[in-house]
């Protein structure tokens, strides 16, 4: 009996351990089905997105996923099902908040198989992505507008990148750009 209650206690803490790594989560984690629909939500939506855990369950991903976004991530699964897909580059994706606003996360999936290949799965971890596409676009908003003053200046002006040889000194100037 000693090793039944030591097996017992070292599945309790395991169960514990899983449980706080699920609810101290900084990304939302979901299980889907190979159909989409959610099986598994960690707790940290309700944090990200706004969503009550029990509510999401059961419910096909495209209730909370928009329909263009969804095709992209649909497109995702369908890579992940004809081979080993490296997820490191994620698909950036907007998604719908409790709220009814939209979200930019990163989607992580991986393909969960069975013993004989077949897709019975999906785990997807989506990462807060928001303030960093918010400044991407205001990045890109002041390089387009940075570029219409240039383009527009009567005066030439050239953008030159220096040309370092090992020692760090510079040895030419390459054009980069000019209006």
């Amino acid at each position: 009996i000693t090793d039944v209650v030591a097996a017992r206690t070292g599945l309790q803490a395991a169960l514990e351990d899983y449980r706080l790594l699920a609810e101290y989560m900084g990304d939302v984690v979901f299980r889907l089905s190979p159909d989409l629909t959610i099986r598994w939500v960690s707790p940290s939506v309700r944090r990200v997105l706004g969503y009550e855990m029990a509510g999401l369950i059961g419910k096909p991903l495209g209730a909370i996923v928009p329909e263009t976004d969804l095709a992209a991530m649909t497109d995702e699964q369908r890579s992940l099902d004809d081979a080993a897909k490296d997820t490191e580059h994620p698909v950036v994706v907007q998604v719908r908040r409790a709220d009814g606003s939209l979200r930019w996360v990163a989607n992580r999936p991986t393909p969960v198989r069975d013993e004989a290949g077949n897709l019975i799965g999906i785990v997807a971890t989506w990462s807060d992505v928001e303030e960093l596409v918010q400044a991407r676009e205001l990045a890109q908003r002041r390089r387009d507008r940075l570029r219409a003053t240039l383009d527009t200046l009567i005066d030439p002006h050239v953008l030159l990148e220096a040309v370092l040889a090992q020692d760090g000194s510079v040895i030419d100037f390459v054009y980069v750009e000019a209006n």
